[in-house]
């Protein structure tokens, strides 16, 4: 085994099987479940931290510390041999200190609104939360901290007053508040590898490690981790994985797809054998009050929970829909027939009795028909009940929530529409389709827009989403497309990740709910970006107007139908794309103003990069620009010129605007078209 330094292996295993002689523990199969309180700390009333949100960091834990993660297989084949699993559950506690029902999730209020110490945080005197029983709870807590600061893992071996785990909440899993890289959970699974003894994988950051006893002594001292001369943390492409910064015998690359390194979450994915002794040698000795805690008992009963759907599309036609709904057993008994419940905003509810075996911890789908849906956005509340006719013992992770959007093909809105996705989405005009359940459209707030100014827009983090050929979807309600020159109109902004990972927008549209679509727009990769972004292992984002494009769609073959427009985007692992000011416009209105005046003014050149000429005549001239909704975006006043006036419209995006002169003279109008 490479830089497993023989004579500590050999102790430590000898160590740890005196150790499984009396404590049935440690049988390698055998599930170790550890009671966890999460303190939230919430400043006065307002928090984002969600119990849905905790659930999904409890999943996520549960992966990496059973080696059941999706993305152990992405380990450098030079470490295949040296994965190791925990076999640890974490479950949320069920009972308080005083063995009353509970949720393990603890929300006191106090009054300290970012922390940055260890000692106030731990404890209630000085305005934080104190720690529960040590011996019956993993504590983690969860505040609001200096951006600087991810959190701590306190061992029992480290010079501090407390014991448990403290995290920024902004490193919690699926939130769009994380920093760039670790939006994936594993920033609290590398907290835990600290509570339960284990070093930061490049610590000491000394190549003195390759031999026995230098691997027990120094650095992480870990004996099947390689040493390492620096830290490279922080980085998320795959050449991450090449790094070798010591030279030595059985020579191997730094090992930062391992858990206990900084790199983004997107490269760890997985323990060494050696590491997992380390864990479960700290559970069977300092921490074996833990295992006999009976604070999570209950949930080593019945327990399932709803993962996701599949065949589900948001927007549809039909008051009947029918799509798959994914179930686990996340219990340690076989689970025969179970309760399928369902609510309807509308006030209708159904529950169905389903007779299906599903292993321990395995999964199966369900085929659902969902009826008596309404006209507009329906909510459907889903949730999982009674396994084997017994109650649910853990109740907070039944539920999901879908969002369907019926089109009855009467109910619409008359153009003009303008959205700027300065409110959050699945509102009165659009519908998000996001089938699994994983990254997808959200707004993104405080970009640089189009114009230079602070703006908001839909988005998705495909930078961080690993689900090759998924389709997300944004679609918008049923619009009667009207006028005689009617338009879409749209800005975006995207960068391709490489030549091999890249997204491909498509914007459809149907007037018969889906039976046929006809392609408005469909580029991909070199063909969709909106500007070359070479540091293409970063997660990007706009920081110009130059770095958007306008789009606009003639729409006169859809005159006078009733037409839903969809934003489809396929997912390449790439980069994050944006939209903004989606309009559905009849441009005819400004353009026959222009035949209205009869007077067009002069514009040179035309089509032009921005940079322009004006026929006028003259002193007093009030120019303004307006974009193709009639909105000015520039409003300028010259004095004393005489033929001409130049005017630099360079920072506006490419485009179709409307060049206005007043003066004197009159009202002069003409359309320029910007490259």
């Amino acid at each position: 085994m490479p830089k497993m330094k023989n004579i500590l292996a050999l102790v430590l295993l000898i160590s740890l099987k005196g150790l499984s002689q009396n404590n049935p523990f440690f049988v390698s199969n055998q599930v170790i479940e550890i009671p966890v309180v999460f303190h939230v700390m919430h400043f006065e009333t307002n928090y984002y931290v969600t119990d849905s949100l905790i659930d999904v960091q409890m999943d996520i834990l549960n992966q990496h510390f059973s080696a059941n993660n999706p993305d152990w297989q992405n380990v450098s084949s030079a470490y295949d041999s040296l994965i190791g699993n925990p076999n640890i559950r974490f479950v949320l506690a069920q009972k308080t200190k005083g063995n009353n029902s509970f949720n393990g999730i603890n929300r006191p209020i106090i009054e300290i609104d970012t922390f940055s110490t260890q000692k106030i945080i731990t404890s209630e005197r000085l305005g934080g939360v104190d720690a529960w029983n040590v011996d019956e709870y993993l504590n983690i807590w969860l505040c609001a901290m200096d951006s600087s600061l991810i959190g701590w893992g306190s061992h029992k071996d480290d010079d501090n007053v407390y014991e448990g785990v403290i995290m920024n909440d902004l490193y919690l899993a699926n939130t769009s508040r994380s920093p760039e890289g670790y939006h994936q959970g594993k920033t609290l699974t590398y907290l835990i590898g600290q509570y339960f003894g284990l070093r930061r994988i490049d610590k000491g950051a000394t190549c003195d490690g390759n031999s026995y006893p230098a691997c027990a002594l120094e650095g992480d001292e870990i004996c099947d981790t390689p040493p390492m001369n620096s830290f490279k943390g922080g980085l998320p492409n795959d050449s991450i994985s090449f790094l070798n910064t010591c030279i030595e015998e059985n020579d191997l690359p730094d090992m930062h797809d391992n858990y206990m390194s900084l790199a983004y979450d997107s490269l760890k994915s997985f323990f060494t054998l050696a590491q997992v002794n380390v864990i479960r040698n700290e559970l069977l000795t300092e921490k074996i009050s833990l295992i006999k805690s009976s604070k999570g008992d209950s949930l080593k009963n019945l327990d399932i929970i709803p993962v996701g759907v599949q065949n589900f599309e948001a927007h549809g036609c039909f008051s009947n829909i029918s799509f798959d709904l994914i179930v686990k057993n996340e219990s340690r008994t076989v689970i025969s027939n179970f309760k399928v419940n369902y609510e309807l905003s509308n006030g209708f509810e159904k529950k169905e009795l389903i007779n299906l075996n599903i292993d321990t911890f395995s999964s199966q789908s369900v085929t659902l028909n969902i009826a008596n849906l309404t006209s507009g956005i329906n909510i459907i509340k889903l949730w999982l009940s009674h396994p084997n006719g017994s109650e649910d013992l853990y109740p907070f992770n039944d539920t999901i929530n879908l969002t369907y959007y019926f089109n009855n093909q009467v109910d619409y809105i008359e153009m003009p529409l303008s959205i700027n996705f300065e409110s959050e989405l699945n509102d009165i005009n659009t519908v998000v389709s996001n089938i699994d359940d994983d990254f997808g459209w959200y707004v993104r707030k405080n970009l640089i827009g189009s114009r230079e100014q602070i703006t908001s827009a839909a988005s998705i983090y495909y930078y961080g989403y690993n689900a090759e050929g998924q389709h997300d979807k944004l679609q918008l309600r049923n619009t009667r497309i009207s006028g005689d020159h009617p338009k879409l109109v749209f800005n975006y902004a995207y960068a391709k990740h490489s030549s091999n990972n890249y997204e491909q927008l498509k914007v459809l549209a149907s007037s018969d709910c889906g039976a046929t679509e006809l392609v408005l727009f469909n580029k991909e990769g070199s063909h969709l970006e909106t500007v070359d972004f070479s540091v293409s292992d970063q997660s990007w984002e706009p920081s110009s107007s130059d770095d958007w494009k306008e789009v606009i769609i003639d729409l006169t073959s859809l005159a006078n139908k009733l037409t839903g427009i969809t934003f489809q985007v396929t997912n390449g692992y790439g980069n994050n794309i944006y939209l903004d000011n989606v309009r559905l416009i009849d441009t005819n209105i400004i353009e026959n103003s222009i035949a209205e005046l009869g007077n067009e003014l002069e514009i040179y050149p035309n089509p032009s990069d921005g940079n322009i000429e004006l026929t006028v005549e003259g002193n007093k001239n009030i120019i303004s620009v307006l974009d193709i909704n009639g909105r000015v975006v520039l409003n300028e006043s010259f004095v004393n010129n005489s033929g001409s006036i130049k005017l630099s419209l360079t920072s506006l995006i490419a485009g179709v605007y409307f060049i206005k002169l007043e003066n004197d003279h009159g009202v002069k109008l003409n359309k320029l078209i910007k490259y």
